[in-house]
């Protein structure tokens, strides 16, 4: 599964990773202090009120709104702090052998899941853009 991660005020604005690339960067951001505030629902989906879904469903699969949820710009600016943390923190793994390479880099990270630099940094960019949609597809 991919998830698309589209910035709420220029919709060209597009991140996609795969699934557990998303709960890898998430769990990168929690290890750097960020506490997820939740995802939401606008106002003009539901009328008067904005519905806040808990942090942990910004994992879940289960979207009531087939546009997906909004993660709020406080939230954004506060997941883009803590991936430049970790950007900063980051630390390369050497690759041990040839055979270990593959055009998108080592077969060691694809597999614990352990997202690429820059991955990092482009979620991080996404972020400090401001609010942005969790989209799935």
């Amino acid at each position: 599964m991919v998830i698309r991660l589209r910035n709420e005020r220029d919709p060209d604005r597009i991140v996609c990773v795969t699934n557990s690339t998303w709960v890898s960067i998430l769990e990168i951001a929690e290890q750097q202090d960020w506490r997820p505030l939740g995802a939401v629902q606008p106002e003009w989906l539901w009328g008067s009120e904005s519905l806040l879904y808990p942090p942990e469903d910004l994992l879940s699969n289960n979207l009531t709104y087939e546009g997906g949820k909004l993660v709020i710009l406080d939230d954004a600016l506060n997941l883009a702090d803590a991936l430049e943390r970790a950007f900063l923190a980051y630390e390369p793994e050497r690759i041990r052998s040839y055979t270990d390479l593959t055009l998108f880099g080592v077969f060691g990270s694809a597999i614990n899941g352990r997202p690429g630099i820059g991955v990092i940094l482009e979620v991080a960019e996404l972020c400090q853009s401001g609010a942005f949609w969790i989209e799935e597809f």
